[in-house]
């Protein structure tokens, strides 16, 4: 674990104050940045709910990971996606309306990326989220998510939404984008980190539609 992962600031907030602004104007790292989104949005799973998860929590913060970094090298590679999901860390960690679960004020979690320390077991997550974020942005072109046809030609991945059926703020019916049989077509089939299996029931991924 890298050094300033042993135990991460508090970023100081305002009242009037979004947590994007106070991101923005914290002096951190891509990688740390990773780190807290991933632990925000690991912890918002609820992947504790569910004893076949609750086994691959490390497993899904990674997952996680992977998807982030995905939307980063899609933006790298395509101005199309570069104005939709971003092509910095910050652009797509921070891009409007996208990861809601940590960023949003309206969501019990966005604490956690603010403030990993206040976070349940945060040693055990930080940790968690620390190791994901150093392997996806180090390595992204061996995502497990490199499947398709187009995907294996490119060595890219087109993963570009996700969704939480566990997570406390899930809708009872899943919207348009996250519902498994509206995109079905879309759907990404359950994948293997670390040998062991990540079900639908813990975590869903879906590919970007249209590759460019």
């Amino acid at each position: 674990m890298n050094a300033w992962a042993d135990t991460p600031t508090c970023l100081e907030k305002t009242a009037k104050q979004s947590p994007t602004v106070t991101i923005q104007k914290a002096a951190i790292s891509n990688q740390e940045l990773l780190t807290r989104l991933v632990m925000a949005e690991g912890i918002s799973t609820n992947y504790q709910a569910s004893n076949e998860c609750s086994d691959r929590g490390a497993e899904i913060f990674e997952a996680i990971a992977w998807g982030v970094v995905a939307r980063l090298k899609m933006g790298e590679t395509h101005p199309t996606w570069a104005k939709k999901f971003g092509k910095t860390i910050p652009e797509v960690v921070l891009k409007p309306g996208q990861f809601a679960p940590a960023i949003s004020e309206k969501s019990a979690y966005s604490k956690y990326f603010l403030c990993p320390t206040q976070a349940p077991e945060w040693e055990k997550h930080w940790g968690w989220a620390s190791v994901a974020a150093g392997q996806t942005l180090l390595n992204p072109h061996k995502s497990p998510f490199i499947d398709s046809k187009y995907e294996r030609a490119k060595v890219l991945s087109l993963v570009s939404h996700f969704y939480y059926p566990l997570s406390k703020q899930a809708h009872k019916i899943p919207p348009l984008w996250a519902n498994p049989k509206a995109q079905a077509k879309n759907l990404v089939g359950e994948i293997e980190i670390n040998n062991k299996r990540i079900p639908h029931t813990c975590i869903l991924f879906f590919r970007h539609e249209k590759p460019l």
